[in-house]
């Protein structure tokens, strides 16, 4: 990921869900609401030099800013962010969710982002699964997965 210009970031979680260690409590060993230790191992290097800790929980974040702004590089992508807004039918019809009830108020409430047609709407899904298919295995994946709804539908969702 990191040599397409798509790198992550490892930020560790409280094993319940209470706390990101990010900004000012990156520095702290255990959750200040539950108290469970942040880390599921310590162990010492043979010499005693060196201290390894392994967190118990670990979010991966993966910068959207970046993934669109690679996505827009192309003038063709680029010229479809406004396909919702120029091309699309408007006859009363269903057919993307710009023709939506939801869309229209959402326009109404935020005037300043719908007046510019090239801003980017999106919508997120998620679900969780257990990749090695063992349930006694706590590990877990939660993709995210973003879809831009400025595309014509045959774009939005491949």
């Amino acid at each position: 990921m990191k040599s397409i210009g798509i790198g992550y970031q490892s930020i560790h979680a409280c094993e319940n869900d209470c706390m990101l260690y990010r900004k000012n409590d990156a520095k702290l060993d255990s959750c200040p609401k539950c108290k469970v230790s942040r880390w599921k191992s310590i162990r010492k290097s043979l010499v005693g030099k060196h201290t390894y800790k392994v967190p118990r929980k670990v979010l991966r974040y993966f910068p959207i800013k970046k993934c669109l702004q690679r996505l827009f590089l192309s003038s063709n992508t680029a010229s479809l962010t406004r396909w919702h807004d120029e091309d699309r039918k408007k006859d009363g019809l269903l057919r993307h969710p710009a023709d939506s009830p939801l869309w229209k108020d959402f326009d109404e409430k935020h005037k300043e982002f719908a007046k510019d047609s090239r801003n980017i709407r999106l919508a997120f899904a998620t679900d969780g699964f257990n990749p090695f298919r063992t349930m006694n295995v706590s590990y877990s994946v939660w993709p995210g997965i973003c879809i831009p709804y400025n595309f014509p539908p045959s774009m939005c969702m491949k």
